[in-house]
């Protein structure tokens, strides 16, 4: 199962998340995961600066899901206690912010960084 721009995405802090664009995959032994571009269409955000998220997600082949790992790796002024297994993609939002796609060793989902 995919994951397609138009897509609802559950979560647990927004009533409802909608794929804007999927911008990378990353096929792993037990799940795909898509990197997203979400926007929440709730006209009534009143305490989120930005409606748009960048996102890992995966199809469960009922909903589409946000990635959650129990213990994520931690990143903390440019340093991690964590080797990364890949370097495999990157998007540059309108502002000229650089966020890298990056793989784990040890994780099964990928991270923004």
């Amino acid at each position: 199962m995919s994951v397609l721009e138009g897509d609802t995405v559950v979560t647990l802090w927004a009533s409802r998340l909608v794929v804007i664009k999927v911008l990378i995959s990353l096929q792993t032994p037990k799940r795909t995961f898509y990197g997203v571009i979400t926007v929440n269409p709730d006209e009534f955000l009143h305490d989120w600066p930005d409606s748009s998220q960048l996102l890992w997600v995966y199809n469960n082949e009922h909903l589409i899901n946000v990635w959650q790992e129990a213990t994520p790796p931690r990143v903390s002024e440019g340093e991690s206690n964590c080797a990364i297994d890949n370097i495999f993609g990157h998007y540059e939002n309108d502002n000229g912010v650089v966020c890298y796609a990056v793989k784990w060793f040890g994780y099964h989902c990928p991270t923004w960084e």
